[in-house]
């Protein structure tokens, strides 16, 4: 596990050292699975604009916040429907309903 986990960052992060400042490295750094390694990275290596790390930060919060959302509505519907197989056509009843 420790192994996956150390080579998935070097290959994120080794990239930043390269292409400081690419459009793959700064698109990287806002979204939100992978701002984690490469924002601390970027920063490091050069100066990063302040906007950079606040848009970083609150697209991390929301993105986390509609996660839970999106997690919470699905064990809601899925415990609603115990019992019943599932079918793609429920995933919306599921999700959006009251």
């Amino acid at each position: 596990m420790f192994t996956c986990v150390t080579i998935s960052f070097g290959a994120v992060v080794l990239p930043v050292d390269e292409m400081q400042d690419s459009a793959m490295v700064t698109f990287g750094s806002f979204f939100p699975f992978s701002a984690v390694a490469i924002l601390p990275a970027r920063m490091l290596l050069t100066e990063v604009p302040v906007w950079h790390v606040a848009t970083s930060i609150v697209l991390s919060v929301v993105s986390s916040l509609a996660m839970i959302w999106f997690a919470g509505r699905i064990l809601r519907g899925t415990l609603l429907s115990y019992g019943q197989t599932p079918e793609l056509r429920d995933i919306p009843r599921i999700l959006f309903s009251k």
